[in-house]
């Protein structure tokens, strides 16, 4: 069974938007791209803002309780887990990772907060480890402001790795960033 005409369209949108951001893409163009007339492109979509925001609705992945099996409560494995889970995440985002890194936020505001409301999601998915790991004995200091510390850098240097075109380099580099931040969150009481 073939695709849907919405879903051609989205995935056109995709590709271009990804590739040449959202100013430089013309609604005609991504009609073209998906085989349908621009008259189609807007029926079901509205606008190329709309579109875009669809896009990345329908294909932006987000974050869930998977990234806590397999912890071990030994803060540098478990933070090293979830970098892990996190770059498969990210990479599996890519596309709307640059989609959305192309994006001017003053044009497509939305697509600004649902990043952040990933960001939070995240958060709010390990920010119990980080909780535990307190209770225990093996962090020092606030919980939840290591936890949103953690997520921003994971977000940040992904980000930075992504707009510098070393996505090949990420796992590795960010294992290492993130054994220095376990070093420096880990109570000395367990050290």
């Amino acid at each position: 069974m073939g695709q849907s005409t919405g879903d051609r369209i989205l995935k056109a949108a995709l590709d271009l938007f990804s590739e040449h951001g959202y100013t430089d893409v013309t609604t005609r163009r991504i009609a073209s791209a998906a085989g349908v007339n621009e008259v189609t492109l807007f029926r079901l979509f509205g606008t190329k803002k709309l579109l875009y925001i669809g896009v990345f609705e329908r294909f932006s992945l987000k974050p869930g309780p998977d990234v806590l099996e397999g912890i071990t409560y030994e803060l540098n494995t478990d933070l090293r887990k979830f970098g892990h889970k996190f770059v498969k995440l990210f990479l599996n985002n890519l596309r709307i990772v640059k989609m959305s890194s192309l994006a001017l936020a003053s044009e497509i505001p939305e697509v600004q907060s649902k990043l952040g409301i990933q960001i939070h999601e995240l958060k709010y998915v390990i920010e119990p480890y980080f909780i535990t790991m307190k209770k225990r004995g093996s962090l020092f200091g606030d919980p939840v402001s290591s936890c949103d510390l953690f997520v921003d850098l994971l977000f940040g240097y992904a980000g930075h790795i992504e707009r510098s075109g070393r996505v090949d380099e990420l796992s590795n580099s960010l294992d290492r960033l993130i054994s220095i931040f376990a070093s420096g969150i880990a109570s000395t009481v367990n050290s």
